[in-house]
């Protein structure tokens, strides 16, 4: 086979394997009373996110990370922004934490604790909502004494859960 037909052959195959990837915007929002070490659990469980749908091949961007979590129960919460970028579909994460930090001498370490987590996966054409979970923090093995790696393995559950909701959808 020539160099210009493989090249052809690998140019469709691109073009076909990006038809089916979904543009997936992800906000995640942190209650009002957040500690400021709330930030770097928020930014962790983002990052893991981010990561397992660049992982499956989808087009992901985020929003900034903000504290107006009083916000998650408005309808329609985000759209403009997803709307903005051209995303397919949006993932809308509530993180509560404690007020209060936790510091963890045998660790070495100061954290927020997480006291509850919801998230809901919206198609942005319609502002469908796709499917809408909370998650105990609780649902992690307590075997798992670091707190951030607790973190992202609740991103795991919520980013594998959401896919699931996304590819219901464009069936």
């Amino acid at each position: 086979m020539s160099k210009s037909r493989i090249a052809v052959l690998c140019g469709i195959l691109l073009m076909g394997s990006a038809v089916h990837a979904a543009t997936v915007l992800v906000a995640v929002m942190q209650n009002e009373q957040a500690p400021a070490t709330a930030l770097q659990m928020s930014s962790a469980m983002e990052d893991q996110i981010l990561g397992a749908y660049f992982d499956w091949g989808h087009i992901v961007t985020n929003d900034e990370i903000t504290s107006e979590g009083s916000s998650f129960t408005e309808k329609g919460y985000g759209l403009g922004p997803a709307r903005a970028v051209w995303a397919d579909f949006m993932l809308v994460i509530l993180l509560e934490y404690s007020p209060v930090e936790v510091v963890d001498s045998s660790l070495g370490i100061t954290y927020a604790r997480l006291s509850g987590i919801s998230w809901r996966m919206v198609q942005v054409r319609d502002g469908i909502i796709l499917v809408e979970k909370k998650l105990p923090p609780t649902s992690v093995p307590v075997s798992e004494p670091d707190p951030y790696r607790r973190a992202r393995i609740l991103a795991d559950t919520i980013a594998k859960e959401s896919r699931d909701a996304l590819l219901g959808a464009r069936r």
